[in-house]
């Protein structure tokens, strides 16, 4: 039987259980409706505040407010009826997604309403927050305010013990959090402000990983505007909310009843949208970050504070506010945040190492006097009001903190390093105060610079490209070794010297970088991104390119005016052609790059210096390798100086480069190099406190000099003097930052989005303010030497000067920053996408972002960029909002797929782009290529029929880059399944095309010599026509595609020459994006070694692949070794294993060659009849001779002569067809160690044929 509580109410479910009580779902007898029973546990200040809530429901009658229906005590315990609400918490909303703005305002007026009417009867809620909000049936105009358990009537008295916080972390009024006595209806405005900032932007105002930490935020930090999270809320709702968000209770709205009147001047949210005008995006905001130190202290309690609880269920045993008057006396102050903890705030003089010093002596003199007490001091970027820092840093501070014991000052890393040199430091435990260590010392820079020159020599000696890759972490000197190896050599006379820089605004940039070397060499001034291209630019370079002994130099001037945006005026006839042929383009680009290059050779020694390579495009890092593989080679150094993350990006290894990585300066020196920065009167002790700071790091010892040097300028005589200089070279670029009054570090801010060159009309464009104003502001910072003027604009004097300056962004401001960039840009015509795609990402321009997401991949993929087009795609795929770019992406993706050999992936994305892309559509072949490829190396020769049918039935025609590879991919798989006429036909119709691509058509002619005619010499020769051509062009893939139909015939060949080549070239090949296509290569290796050493372990993985091509390739060359080494139970095991599906290796002749073995030559020639039925469709690799030899044998072993006679007679015509075209190379493998020609010409000569 039900149980009944107080005579009425019969309990049904347990709906909610807290320390305080319980909550049941209850049935009222009286009323016959469903109740809420609320039943305290508690006593004390429990059942105070329990009586207190009941009486005020009972009080305040409101639609909004959850209506009360008995209150009493039952078996003695309190209980409290209100009614039961059916629906969920907002809470619960919230946690799938944010509301809508409409649902907005109406919860925000429902709730303000309700608030209205208990602020009038004087009480104050004091814990509005989502989960005391319920939704009734999930209507947000029907909303119900909940729990009136911590509210508090006008002149009632506190029942709480001292110094407790009412409320929840995260929607608690500043002055809830400080604990203060006085807390009236504005509190549960700033508290219904965070709810309404997190109805409409789906996210909480305030967020950290701890109570402490979130409550020192909400402290320390000026609320976000509601509309930097979500822009389309209308302006006069975003003033509302920041309104209601106000530190200061004084400029809040008054209680509900002005939150109501403030809701209805805005009126109904149709009406305030449709009259909203749409604000220009926002010029950069004053706000930013500054690199702060966060010291706090706190009490060691033993019970501690969680998210989300009511903080006045923790019991505290002491307050920190009587020590505040003496930390002041010690330079500190102490800012309490909520009764246990509190902020240790410096005076923010000197560097943060300077703070860190003062913050660390005056914790230890607190917890020397407190031990109860445990502390943390954090440092690094972060927003600051009033000098307190906040976000990350002293979210970082608090983590320390609860993870460190009583009595002791936990360090994060930044301070570790910024105080090991003055006290000890036992793990991350700042310890007791110590004399400074000695300087560690390191090796200098003249054995790099002799190796340089030393490559150099031999460079000359030989007449041969070498390359030299520096690498080195930031500020070690990469930079400044290049410019000394550069003024050592200018000053020889018998070298050029081109000097170039790849920028981080055009990071990956098709040709960025190129065009930088290319203006270096005919001394023209960097191109700033964004900036005009002067128009006698085109003049002075073709001026230059006459001078050089080219060939064809006006071709060249063509091509290479075009590349620096010059275009000239009467393009000659390469030039007109190529335009709009993206891919046509590229490929006389870079012959015309290379042409250039040998001909500065030809006329001297030339070395290019090229700065911060880690930055450089996948195009311009293939003109560099060509350029240290040129054939003939050419007296060339390539020096390229870069951070170490280069080596990720440079997957292609140079040929003939060494790599030298930079270490620091040795203290001799560094002590040389402060000593001239500061002049000769500089104390010893300065510049050994200066070296020792930095470490031997050049550009810490570079600012760290700068930095005393303008302290000793502007010094008062009567000042104290500075104990500590900064340590690293944050804390000194900060330091200078700092320096700088607010309005200059906003335009520094500005020009960082840049890039490390700009325009002074980009930053006016970021900012908003004029040209003019932004020119006066970048010639002050100038004076302090932090920009530089330029021919055409400005340049920071350090790239990690415009890293600190951009670190300085406020999170807020950095998607406007980067969002303006872009218009500016944009206006300017004729962007370069991956540039634009840079600065819309960091805009979170979603739009925006597909647009040059899809025009970036396509610009990667006409340049022949293909791994560069890959990794965009990935991106991609994940983006695309329509058919087409899904299409296009799906692609480019199975292509991907099928080059690194995920078959299974790359057939899915493969029929989806199929699926989604129109067969019309200029990507449609691509499409189609990959997806009838990957499904003949499957198996699935449906999927190839009906695909392959349903384009030839549209008439489609490959053209271009992507429809030479997707026609070489179709014609592959009619090979395997069979098709040989389909396979034809498509090819000829390919050839006819105006358009048909040169590289790939050749590849695709070679392919079809190879496996429709068995013409291996044939096919060898255009497989090289191919690579040549590809190789100039640029075309990696296609180089690799090339070999891969350029040694099929050594197959069968007994060859230690020829593996020798082969391992060769796998080797040169090991960079390759298309690793599927070197799996070939090593199949034909690993053939090759079975017939030298007898054995060849990698061709048993090669037969278990999941590509059905090569594995049954695999399969057959295994076959072959066993029938040859007479392990002829071994190769019928191999033939039964498992049928085989391609046609062009079917194992029939190697059948007859085991039935002959075994002494059954009438079943050789029978098998051998099938076997040239099936040689007559399609071929594999002397498949016509091994019939042929094998047909000859088996006559003779039954005594037939003369018909051995013309069947080896036969085989050696074929022989002829097999070889012709064939380059001499491989006609001397081919009869020094092929199996079966050797054999066809040993019985001919026996019988006399």
């Amino acid at each position: 039987m039900a149980r009944r509580f107080a005579d009425r109410f019969e309990l049904i479910e347990r709906a909610g259980e807290g320390g305080m009580g319980e909550v049941w779902k209850a049935l009222d007898h009286e009323t016959g409706s469903l109740v809420a029973l609320k039943r305290l546990r508690g006593t004390g200040r429990e059942q105070a505040r329990f009586e207190r809530e009941a009486r005020l429901l009972e009080q305040v009658r409101h639609p909004a407010l959850v209506a009360h229906v008995a209150h009493g005590i039952d078996d003695g315990r309190p209980y409290l009826a209100m009614s039961w609400i059916e629906g969920e918490s907002l809470a619960a909303r919230l946690a799938r997604a944010p509301l809508s703005l409409g649902d907005t305002l109406q919860l925000a007026r429902r709730v303000a309403s309700a608030l209205a009417a208990l602020h009038a009867v004087g009480a104050v809620h004091r814990d509005v927050k989502p989960a005391n909000v319920m939704l009734p049936h999930g209507r947000a105009q029907d909303a119900v305010l909940l729990d009136l358990g911590i509210a508090r009537e006008r002149d009632a008295p506190l029942v709480t013990a001292t110094n407790l916080i009412l409320g929840t972390i995260g929607y608690l009024s500043p002055e809830q959090a400080r604990s203060e006595q006085h807390v009236d209806a504005r509190a549960d405005v700033f508290s219904l402000g965070c709810v309404l900032f997190e109805c409409a932007s789906g996210e909480p105002l305030y967020a950290a990983d701890n109570a402490i930490a979130m409550l020192a935020r909400m402290l320390a930090e000026t609320p976000r505007r509601l509309r930097s999270v979500r822009p389309e809320v209308p302006e006069p709702l975003d003033d509302l909310v920041a309104s209601m968000l106000a530190s200061a209770p004084d400029d809040r709205p008054a209680g509900g009843v002005a939150v109501l009147r403030a809701l209805d001047e805005i009126g109904p949210l149709d009406a305030a949208v449709a009259t909203s005008q749409p604000r220009a995006r926002p010029a950069l905001s004053r706000n930013e970050q500054r690199f702060s130190l966060a010291a706090w202290v706190e009490l060691a309690s033993p019970t501690p504070l969680r998210e989300g609880v009511t903080l006045d269920e923790v019991a505290l045993d002491v307050t920190l506010r009587d020590t505040a008057s003496r930390l002041r006396e010690l330079g500190a102050d102490l800012v309490p945040i909520g009764p246990t903890s509190a902020l240790v705030v410096v005076e923010p003089r000197g560097t943060v190492a300077d703070q860190a010093e003062l913050a660390a002596s005056v914790l230890c003199d607190l917890l020397t006097s407190r031990p109860s007490l445990r502390a943390a001091m954090a440092a690094g970027l972060a927003t600051t009001s009033a000098g307190v820092p906040a976000g990350e840093v002293l979210a970082r501070a608090t983590r320390l903190a609860r993870g460190t014991s009583a009595g002791t000052i936990a360090l994060d890393d930044t301070l570790v390093e910024l105080l090991g040199a003055r006290f000890e430091v036992a793990g991350h435990v700042l310890g007791r105060a110590r004399e400074r260590a000695e300087a560690t010392p390191f090796i200098g820079r003249d054995k790099e610079l002799a190796t340089m020159e030393a490559m150099l020599a031999e460079v000359i000696d030989e007449g041969a490209p070498r390359g030299v890759l520096v690498t080195a972490a930031p500020g070690v000197g990469k930079s400044r070794l290049g410019r000394e190896l550069s003024t050592r050599l200018r000053a020889r006379g018998d070298v050029r010297v081109i000097e170039a820089s790849a920028e981080v605004t055009s990071a990956r940039s098709v040709n960025a970088t190129t065009r930088a070397l290319v203006r270096a060499a005919a001394g023209l001034p960097p191109h700033a991104p964004g900036a005009r291209v002067d128009p006698r630019d085109g003049d002075r370079l073709r001026g230059y390119l006459r001078s050089l002994p080219l060939d064809d130099a006006e071709r060249v001037a063509d091509l290479l005016c075009d590349l620096i945006g010059a275009p000239p005026r009467a393009p000659g006839i390469v030039l007109a052609a190529a335009r709009g042929d993206a891919e046509l383009t590229s490929r006389w680009t870079r012959r015309s790059v290379r042409e250039w290059l040998a001909a500065e050779c030809a006329r001297a020694p030339v070395v290019l210096v090229i700065e911060d390579l880690h930055w450089a495009d996948e195009v311009t890092l293939g003109h560099l390798g060509d350029a240290l593989r040129a054939r003939p080679p050419c007296p060339l150094l390539v020096v390229a100086l870069a951070r170490p993350e280069v080596r990720d990006h440079l997957r292609t290894p140079w040929p003939h480069t060494t790599h030298l990585t930079l270490s620091e300066l040795g203290a001799r020196a560094s002590e040389r190099l402060v000593r001239a920065a500061l002049g000769l009167e500089t104390s010893n002790e300065t510049i050994s406190r200066i070296v020792e700071r930095a470490g031997g790091n050049p550009l810490f010892l570079e600012e760290l000099s700068r930095f005393v040097r303008e302290r000793r300028a502007a010094a008062d005589p009567s000042a104290p003097k500075r104990r500590t200089l900064p340590p690293t070279v944050a804390a000194v670029l900060h330091a200078r930052l700092d320096d700088l009054p607010a309005d200059r570090r906003r335009v520094l801010r500005a020009a960082s989005v840049l890039g490390d060159r700009f325009l002074a009309e980009g930053v006016a464009a970021i900012t908003g303010e004029s040209v003019t104003i932004v020119e006066r502001t970048l010639h002050a910072i100038a004076s302090r030497g932090m920009v530089e003027r330029t021919d055409e604009g400005w340049a920071f004097s350090h790239a990690l000067v415009r890293e600190a300056a951009y670190a300085t962004m406020s999170p807020d401001d950095a998607p406007t920053a980067h969002a303006r960039a872009a218009d500016w840009l944009e206006g300017r015509g004729d962007p370069d996408p991956r540039e634009m795609l840079a600065h819309v990402e960091r805009a979170k321009d979603a739009e925006r972002e597909a647009q040059w997401l899809l025009r970036a991949t396509a610009r990667a993929w006409d340049a022949g960029a293909d791994r560069e087009t890959f990794e965009l795609a990935a991106r991609g795929l994940a983006r695309a909002t329509t058919d087409e770019e899904r299409g296009a992406y799906e692609a480019w993706t199975a292509v991907s797929c099928l080059w690194r050999g995920e078959l299974e992936r790359g057939l899915e994305h493969a029929r989806r782009a199929v699926s989604i892309v129109p067969l019309s559509h200029p990507i449609a072949s691509l499409a189609v290529g990959s997806a009838v490829y990957l499904a003949g190396v499957s198996g699935d020769l449906q999927t190839v029929a009906l695909i392959t049918q349903a384009w030839i039935a549209q008439g489609a025609v490959p053209s271009g880059r992507q429809g030479g590879i997707a026609l070489v991919g179709i014609l592959i798989a009619l090979d395997h399944a069979g098709a040989t006429d389909v396979a034809r036909g498509v090819l000829e119709r390919a050839m006819a095309s105006e358009r048909a691509h040169p590289v790939w058509t050749l590849l695709a002619r070679s392919a079809m010599a190879h496996s429709l005619d068995g013409q291996l010499g044939a096919s060898r020769a255009l497989a090289l026509e191919a690579i040549e051509l590809a190789t100039r062009q640029g075309d990696d893939t296609a180089v690799i595609f090339g070999h891969g139909y350029a040694i099929p015939f050594v197959g069968a060949c007994r060859s230690r020459e020829a593996l020798a080549a082969l391992d060769a070239l796998h080797e040169a090949q090991a960079h390759t994006a298309m690793p599927i296509a070197l799996a070939w290569i090593d199949l034909w290796r690993a053939s090759v070694r079975q017939l030298v050493d007898g054995h060849a372990p990698e061709l048993e993985a090669h037969a278990r692949q999941h590509d059905l091509s090569r594995a049954e390739a695999a399969r057959y060359l295994l076959i072959l070794g066993h029938v040859l080494g007479d392990r002829l139970d071994a190769a019928e095991a191999e033939i039964a294993r498992a049928p085989f599906v391609t046609a062009r290796f079917r194992p029939t002749a190697m059948e007859a060659r085991i039935a002959l073995r075994r002494g059954a030559p009438e079943t050789a020639l029978a098998r051998l009849d099938d076997a040239a039925r099936e040689a007559s469709a399609v071929t594999s690799v002397w498949s016509w001779e091994w019939i042929h030899l094998t047909r000859a044998e088996a006559l003779l072993a039954m005594g037939r002569d003369d018909e051995a006679r013309i069947a080896a007679r036969t085989g050696l015509e074929r022989l002829a067809i097999t070889l012709e075209g064939a380059d001499p190379w491989m006609r001397e493998i081919v009869d020094a160690s092929c199996v079966p020609v050797i054999a066809l010409r040993e019985i001919a000569a026996r019988l006399g044929g």
